[in-house]
């Protein structure tokens, strides 16, 4: 005799055991990532100054990264003077996931704000980026990252390293 699976528990419980497998090979979701550094920059000046990152990386298709940042730099000019640029950019990335191990290359654009005295000056950026990204449990990881990036295109440039962690969304 054949039995029928018409109790709605014993259903929704038949129907998850085939799809658990398809969940498990979907893409991961979205990841924060706070990444902080020393910066080489040669603005109006040359020199080392600090550099901040905040990026959310997301991943429409396996081995593709879309990452929208806000990143952050301060320098100082020709008088001694500490100023700020802030960078919200986007970046493409190709990512070779071997493992818990997620090397990757990308690029991009985006612009540069220079927050100077009285006023602040926008400029067009690009930028080409290499970096690791390692997870550590389920949900954290951490990050390194170098980012060449010309600002405006091509009178100057910044190189960021940046350090950090990283934290599933979802």
């Amino acid at each position: 005799m054949v039995r029928r699976l018409t109790h709605p528990a014993t259903l929704v419980l038949a129907l998850s055991a085939g799809a658990a497998p398809l969940f498990a090979q979907r893409t991961p979701g979205p990841e924060s990532s706070v990444l902080v550094g020393p910066a080489h920059y040669d603005l109006t000046k040359q020199g080392t100054g600090f550099a901040g990152k905040l990026a959310v990386a997301f991943r429409p298709v396996r081995m593709l990264v879309i990452e929208p940042s806000l990143g952050y730099l301060t320098y100082r000019n020709d008088f001694g003077q500490r100023n700020h640029w802030f960078f919200p950019e986007l970046s493409f990335q190709a990512e070779a996931p071997l493992g818990r191990w997620k090397p990757y290359v990308g690029a991009g654009g985006g612009v540069g704000v220079a927050s100077l005295v009285g006023s602040d000056h926008w400029y067009g950026t690009l930028h080409a980026a290499g970096g690791l990204r390692v997870r550590l449990g389920r949900t954290w990881g951490a990050r390194a990252e170098i980012r060449w990036r010309a600002v405006p295109p091509w009178s100057g440039h910044t190189i960021d390293f940046g350090f950090g962690l990283v934290r599933g969304m979802f």
